[in-house]
Order: structure tokens, then C-alpha cells, then sequence
């Protein structure tokens, strides 16, 4: 195996939130308000401010998170033979399982799931970072 590609299966192994790599991870999405007076709690643990629903924007498991290391940076998601790319906001509220990516209701709409849709509100999906 070559040295980076030793380095980067290391790194997903050891730290799972700060590797690289653009290996798929499976999870399931839930649906999150970021705007105030959301579902979503308080302000963004990535800028203390709050952000309108209208763009696309997740929340990761505090695994994932990672003391806000991964804050602003972009993931692309599938799902439904459809993909998107959303910005890390925040830190999933506990007790969010470790697979749990929460996204804006954007999100939703771009993989083409809207409310009617049985999927609404948890759905599997393919994640990886690109940023």
C-alpha cells in the first residue's frame, strides 16, 4: 500500500472525523431547523449565529463533529439516486447516534424529499467530505 494511502486509512481508523479521504460513509439524515425559533435549539456551535433553512446546512454527531474541527467545511450527500452539498454548521443535540447527519429542510428538498414523502424526517444517505 502507498504511503498516502497508508496515512489516510491510519488517519479514518485513528480519528474518523479528521481524515481526508473521500470515502463514503453511510448514515441516516434527519430533518433540522437552523433558523431561531427553530427545532434546532440554540445558535450554531460553528458561529454562534442562527441561519435560514433555505440553504443547505448540517449538524454532525459530536464524534463526527469534533470539538468544531470540521465546522464550515462542505459534504455531499446521496440519496434517491440524487446528490447535494451542504456546509457543517453545528454539533447534532444529544443523544445523536454517531451515524445521524441532521440537515436543513434544503437539504431534503435538493435529494428531492419533500414532506409528503414517506422518507421525511429519517432517511439512509452516503456522506463524505469534499472540503
Amino acid at each position: 500500500m502507498g504511503g498516502l494511502k497508508w496515512v489516510l486509512l491510519v488517519c479514518c481508523v485513528m480519528m474518523m472525523t479528521m481524515c481526508t479521504s473521500a470515502s463514503e460513509r453511510r448514515g441516516r439524515m434527519t430533518v433540522n431547523s437552523f433558523e431561531k425559533g427553530g427545532d434546532g435549539g440554540g445558535p450554531s456551535a460553528c458561529d454562534g449565529h442562527f441561519h435560514s433553512d433555505n440553504d443547505h446546512w448540517v449538524a454532525l454527531p459530536p464524534p463526527t463533529f469534533h470539538h468544531n474541527s470540521n465546522c464550515f467545511r462542505k459534504v455531499k450527500m446521496s440519496a434517491r439516486g440524487k446528490s447535494t452539498v451542504a456546509t457543517v454548521i453545528d454539533e447534532c443535540a444529544k443523544p445523536c447516534k454517531d451515524d445521524i447527519v441532521d440537515a436543513s429542510e434544503s437539504v431534503w428538498k435538493a435529494l428531492g424529499v419533500r414532506h409528503f414523502d414517506n422518507d421525511f424526517g429519517l432517511m439512509p444517505i452516503t456522506w463524505h467530505f469534499i472540503s
